[in-house]
């Protein structure tokens, strides 16, 4: 059963980064904090930035950049956070940047968002400087 679900993962992770789809990561050994690129906003499925994770770039200069998490097969599934970029970003609980929020400043990150905001991501903005949050 395990081999048949990494196989989907794997096929479907392919499907899309071939059709520009932000990723959610799937290795043979999930990810960690260190898998997270210098530039991206990174959004992990478990507290301590481990389990599947959703990366986007977060080195925007010319507009306010929205991803919605269901796109990813990641909506409601956010534990911890890190945003390695030189811009602010915030996490949404509704898609297309709706409802309640919480800023994720430049530079920084949270091993664990909380009981209340476990698990309730369903959208990103990055911003265009580290002063939008």
């Amino acid at each position: 059963m395990k081999s048949v679900r990494h196989r989907t993962v794997s096929l479907l992770l392919t499907a899309a980064f071939g059709a520009g789809i932000p990723l959610v990561t799937a290795p043979d050994a999930l990810a960690a904090s260190g898998d997270c690129a210098s530039t991206d906003v990174c959004l992990f499925d478990n507290e301590n930035y481990t389990g599947f994770m959703f990366a986007r770039d977060a080195y925007w200069d010319q507009q306010v950049a929205t991803w919605n998490l269901s796109v990813a097969g990641f909506n409601d599934r956010m534990s911890s956070w890190i945003n390695n970029g030189p811009h602010d970003a915030r996490w949404f609980w509704g898609a297309n940047a709706t409802g309640g929020s919480e800023c994720m400043n430049s530079s920084s990150r949270n091993s664990y968002v909380g009981w209340y905001d476990n698990d309730e991501a369903s959208s990103i903005q990055v911003y265009t400087d580290a002063g939008a949050c």
